[in-house]
C-alpha cells in the first residue's frame, strides 16, 4: 500500500491485518549532520547492498550522555494508539563489536550487546506503547565495526508513515529559520 504525506509516495506494506511495517536502510541517513563518525560501507550481502559501522579506531562509548555524534534519526508518524516494534538488522563479528545504543522518543537509552557473532540476525527488539503523532528513534553507535543495516517498525493498529531523510532535514531547515 502506498501513501503520500507531504508530496512524496511512501510505502507501506501490510505483514498481517492488524500490522503495517516500515523498513528503512540506515545508509540513507549518512547525510545527517550527527552521523558522522559512522561511515558507509558497501557490503554485498546487506539489504540495499549497504550497511552503516562506526569504523575500526573510533572511541568506543559506554556512556550515552556524553555522546554528541554517531547517531542515527528516524522520523515516522504513527495514525492511532498503538503498540510499536523496533527491529534493528545487523552483523557482529565478535563481542567485542557486537553493540550499540536505542532510544524511542526520548525515552532511556537501553543496549544491544553480546551477540551471536557473524550471523545477520534482528537485533534491538523494542516494543514500546505509542500515542498518534510524530515519533524519533535514535540509534547510537557503541563499539567499532558493529555492522547496522537496516531498521524496520512494525505498529499493532493503525498505520505507519516514515519521513524521507532529506524532508527531515529539509524541514528542521525551515523550522529554526522560522520567526514564529
Amino acid at each position: 500500500m502506498t501513501r503520500t504525506m507531504l508530496g512524496l509516495s511512501l510505502l507501506a506494506t501490510p505483514m498481517l491485518a492488524a500490522y503495517t511495517s516500515i523498513i528503512t536502510e540506515l545508509e540513507d541517513y549518512s547525510f545527517r549532520p550527527k552521523f558522522a563518525p559512522f561511515v558507509v560501507k558497501d557490503y554485498p550481502s546487506a539489504s540495499g547492498g549497504k550497511v552503516i559501522e562506526l569504523p575500526d579506531g573510533a572511541t568506543v562509548l559506554t556512556d550515552t550522555a556524553i555522546i554528541t555524534d554517531r547517531e542515527v534519526e528516524v522520523v515516522f508518524t504513527t495514525t492511532e494508539t498503538a503498540v510499536v516494534n523496533v527491529r534493528v538488522h545487523g552483523l557482529f563479528a565478535d563481542i567485542s563489536r557486537d553493540s550499540f545504543f536505542y532510544s524511542l522518543d526520548g525515552g532511556s537509552f537501553r543496549t544491544q550487546n553480546n551477540v551471536a557473532p557473524n550471523v545477520w540476525d534482528v537485533y534491538g527488539t523494542y516494543y514500546a506503547y505509542t500515542t498518534p503523532g510524530d515519533h524519533k528513534l535514535v540509534i547510537l553507535a557503541r563499539e567499532t565495526e558493529a555492522l547496522l543495516d537496516k531498521v524496520e517498525i512494525n505498529v499493532i493498529h493503525g498505520e505507519i508513515f516514515l519521513a524521507a531523510p532529506a524532508l527531515v532535514v529539509e524541514l528542521e531547515s525551515l523550522s529554526s529559520q522560522s520567526s514564529f
